[in-house]
């Protein structure tokens, strides 16, 4: 299973419409319009000299859009999860981070990297153009979509509890639920930053040790997949849902108790930039 931004396809077409807006009704703005881009970590309200709540009265009030996409790689479906454009006082890194969380709780999405929130055009017919533009580039890829009645409150921007004082990834691998038996790991540790990287390395070991001790065979592009999360929580969660699921279309299922072991002098991989 895998979550995505549309920071591909979507993404493009979202920043051509931003654009493009304007221009076509034949308007000058002022709005600053930006393309998908990596959330980086924004300075905190002590290192600015502000308190969090001076920092908001300061912030100007600009019309935002989110999105998020999931991949089902069971079922092959991709889901489109849009909101409407809305009005916030907040930076984009606080609004997608509010975002990201509400989509994980309410649509029990993987815990991965992958919200996107852009800025939004300014004007009623542009951010009507923006939001047909992004149902149709979704309809184009066949995508299921779910129009999200969501917008940035301020007390969505307080974190839960961090479950990882490392501030390092969990996950746990599968193979290819197309074709059975489905082979589970242990839930593991890793080097990963919690706010995403690379886990080909994981899945590489995993698949060499399916066919080591099961003489795993598989025909997909992706015999194995790897989902990390911020938590244990999260990640038993996600792991308990699946193998459910199966379960009921009487698919069998092997725990492997297998777990990755990082390698000696492994460094902590940095966050992808998207």
């Amino acid at each position: 299973m895998r979550r995505s931004t549309c920071l591909t396809d979507c993404a493009l077409a979202l920043f051509c419409v931003l654009l493009w807006v304007p221009i076509a009704s034949g308007q000058q703005t002022s709005a600053a319009y930006t393309a998908p881009a990596a959330r980086t970590a924004q300075p905190s309200a002590a290192a600015a000299g502000q308190s969090a709540p001076a920092q908001a009265q300061n912030q100007r009030e600009s019309s935002y859009i989110c999105s998020d996409s999931y991949s089902d790689r069971q079922t092959s479906r991709t889901t489109f999860y849009r909101t409407g454009v809305f009005q916030a006082a907040a930076s984009l890194q606080t609004i997608s981070d509010a975002w990201d969380r509400y989509v994980i709780k309410t649509y029990h999405l993987p815990d991965e990297p992958g919200p996107n929130c852009v800025r939004a055009p300014s004007d009623p017919a542009g951010q009507q153009y923006t939001q047909t533009y992004m149902d149709q580039s979704a309809q184009a890829h066949k995508a299921v979509i779910v129009h999200v009645d969501w917008k940035y409150v301020p007390d969505q921007d307080v974190r839960p509890p961090a479950e990882s004082p490392s501030g390092l990834a969990l996950g746990y691998c599968s193979s290819n639920s197309v074709e059975p038996p489905i082979y589970v790991s242990d839930i593991f540790g890793t080097n990963i930053s919690v706010q995403g990287g690379d886990t080909s390395q994981i899945g590489n070991d995993y698949y060499q040790y399916l066919k080591q001790k099961y003489a795993y065979k598989s025909t997909s592009n992706y015999p194995v997949g790897c989902p990390i999360f911020r938590s244990r929580s999260s990640a038993e969660a996600s792991k308990q849902k699946l193998e459910t699921q199966w379960k009921q279309t009487h698919q069998q299922v092997i725990e492997t108790g297998w777990k990755w072991v990082i390698p000696p002098g492994t460094p902590v991989q940095r966050p992808l930039s998207h």
